[in-house]
């Protein structure tokens, strides 16, 4: 097999290591007294769109009952409705809203706003924001509920409670994202030019959004009779390149989705996050609708090595039993592997993306997200950072100095040098950490994922670590603390560098078993399992019972670790004084054992999964998971723990 096994076979070492401003007023809406200037309000932005009783309609079509209950269930709870305006009046003194701020928008423009939303929001003296496409005014899409005309809107930007803003003017579509014709949201997709077989440019990316803002702002401003501020991104989506040129076309502020509540660093960004109602939703308690415990995570992790075909009929049918597969099995995530390693040697030799760094094997990673993601799976793309062996092979000077004089390893534990060796033998051509060129290549890297693929998080590979008997390059430290904050400093650079084409994105990071049973920095590894709870959204612990030399007990060893592991994740995420529902670890079960060339066996898989629901453990993973090999139950996922409360919310 590739990278998955090749990694698995390298652990295999590693036996015997022991758990160790003035506007329109509004009625009904009241200016309360100032809050300190420390306090911050809470700041809940709402997304609405059709407003029909209608059956078979979509799930966020919601009825006017459900939105005159929605905003009288809220004020009771203590919230005030404010104009949007009103909260981007306020963005340098937020402390000057009320302190449960609501606000509502609807999207796309529906005449239902006009004949059953606004006759609520009259008569609960709400106001409200509507969001419009300008260019399906004119042309309404024939698949859509029907749409307010010209007039409708000029008249209702008239009305005191509401105000019409941008919804963009046509990239509210999706458009064709790679040479297998899937698709993606227009703000944010380079498209991918099927008559020509190339990616749109960047620049050809910029001057298409740049035309469309720009006739948007022009637009509404010749039939509104004034410029508009605010544009609502299509489908919430956006980068740091699109809120530019919103700000060059005149739009001082942009809003999206996000799913929380508005911070005041996105008041001082001029950019809001909204919330989306669907009609599933309850208002009863702010943890059914604001601070939601996140759901168990099941996660699969595919190796493209061993999924590839080079026919294209055989790669998609494989394509669709792995689908089928990971449905079956209850997986909520897909972490798949972004690098080619076909020798399983920890030589990356390839991607499966198009970038501007190393070979292209096939440009398939997005074709395969695609078809997981209408599963309804979360695609995190898995990748290294200092393990960039095409880099290396050109700069051989950029590599971690191996020092032969390096002192032993402070409180080695039996196991723990066979553990490490094993370790920087899976990973032969990482660079260092500190070298300005290392961390550009790296950023380099991350930023082509991030602008050519459709991520939703990204998983740092375990190859981000230093052995015992590696210096920094520039430093030449030792020190396991200064190489775990050199380490650490790369990753936050790779965060930026994705953020700012994938703003909502994820990151995790997978670490070995010992990183947890270790206290504090694990001098072998130069991994801190709390400062990675804290610096990362997500821990994938890789407990790997048989790489560990743990098969015969294998679910009491991955109870031990699992239990070790929840307890070290609440004591960082409480010294961190977070208010964000913990996410908790994510424990990876390993599936196949290259010491015997076999496949885990169905009924261990689904006790080790037992013994984690039993450790308190929420979140369990798979790897690897393939389309046809290895012995996996049908639910198998369904043993394991439901999700945690999150942290001070009380039982409804």
């Amino acid at each position: 097999m590739g990278f998955a096994r090749g990694v698995l076979a390298f652990l295999l070492l590693a036996v015997g290591t022991p758990a160790a401003g003035t506007t329109r007023s509004v009625v009904g809406v009241r200016t309360p007294a100032k809050h300190a200037a420390s306090s911050m309000p809470t700041i809940a932005i709402l997304c609405y769109h059709d407003i029909s009783d209608a059956p078979g309609t979509p799930l966020q079509t919601v009825s006017p009952a459900f939105l005159r209950a929605q905003i009288r269930v809220c004020r009771a709870a203590g919230w005030t409705f404010v104009p949007l305006r009103r909260v981007i009046q306020l963005a340098a003194h937020p402390e000057r809203l009320p302190a449960k701020t609501m606000v509502l928008t609807f999207d796309d423009g529906f005449r239902s706003f006009r004949d059953r939303a606004l006759p609520v929001l009259r008569a609960e003296r709400v106001p409200a924001t509507l969001a419009v496409i300008s260019a399906y005014v004119d042309q309404p899409p024939p698949d859509m509920p029907p749409l307010l005309g010209w007039d409708d809107l000029r008249a209702l930007d008239a009305d005191s409670l509401v105000e019409v803003v941008s919804h963009s003017h046509d990239i509210h579509r999706f458009v064709t994202s790679d040479p297998y014709k899937d698709t993606a949201p227009s703000p944010v997709t380079r498209r991918y030019l099927l008559a020509e077989g190339r990616y749109e440019n960047r620049e050809e990316y910029r001057a298409r959004l740049r035309a469309d803002l720009t006739l948007a702002q022009r637009t509404l401003t010749a039939r509104l009779g004034h410029a508009v501020p605010v544009l609502v991104w299509p489908y919430g989506e956006h980068n740091d390149m699109a809120r530019g040129v919103a700000g060059l076309a005149g739009f001082t502020t942009t809003v999206g989705l996000g799913e929380r509540a508005a911070t005041r660093e996105d008041l001082r960004a001029g950019y809001l996050p909204r919330i989306m109602v669907t009609r599933h939703m309850k208002f009863g308690t702010e943890r059914e609708w604001l601070r939601i415990p996140p759901p168990p995570m099941r996660a699969v992790q595919i190796d493209l090595d061993d999924l590839y075909d080079a026919r294209p009929a055989v790669f998609s049918a494989r394509v669709d039993r792995l689908v089928r597969r990971v449905s079956e099995l209850g997986a909520t995530h897909a972490f798949i592997e972004a690098c080619s390693d076909p020798a399983g040697d920890g030589r990356f030799t390839a991607a499966w993306f198009t970038n501007h760094q190393v070979f292209t094997r096939a440009d398939v990673w997005g074709m395969v997200a695609a078809k997981l993601a209408q599963a309804r799976l979360h695609v995190w793309a898995r990748i290294p950072t200092m393990n960039l062996t095409w880099v290396r092979q050109r700069h051989p000077e950029w590599r971690i100095v191996e020092s032969r004089t390096a002192a032993p390893a402070r409180g080695p534990r039996p196991g723990a040098d066979a553990f490490v060796a094993s370790a920087v033998a899976a990973w032969p051509t990482r660079l260092s950490p500190d070298l300005p060129d290392v961390r550009r290549a790296a950023i380099d890297f991350v930023t082509d994922l991030a602008v050519y693929t459709p991520i939703e998080g990204v998983l740092f590979d375990d190859d981000a670590f230093m052995a015992p008997g590696e210096r920094l390059a520039v430093s030449r430290s030792m020190d396991p603390q200064a190489r775990a904050d050199t380490i650490e400093a790369l990753l936050a650079a790779c965060r930026g560098a994705v953020r700012a084409w994938r703003p909502d994105c994820e990151f995790g990071r997978s670490v070995p078993a010992p990183v947890v049973e270790a206290d504090g920095v694990h001098a072998g590894l130069s991994q801190d399992f709390g400062r990675i709870a804290r610096d990362d959204g997500l821990v994938v612990v890789m407990a790997y019972a048989w790489a560990a030399g743990h098969g015969a007990d294998a679910s009491a060893w991955v109870g031990r670790l699992g239990r070790r592991a929840v307890t070290r994740w609440n004591a960082a995420r409480g010294a961190a004084q977070t208010t964000l529902p913990p996410a908790a670890p994510v424990l990876e079960l390993q599936t196949y054992d290259g010491s015997g060339d076999r496949w885990i066996p169905a009924a261990r898989l689904g006790s080790m999964v037992a013994a984690l629901r039993r450790a308190g453990v929420a979140n369990v993973g798979l790897c690897p998971v393939t389309a046809d090999d290895g012995e996996f139950s049908a639910r198998m996922f369904e043993r394991a723990a439901p999700a945690p409360m999150a942290s001070g919310d009380a039982a409804p």
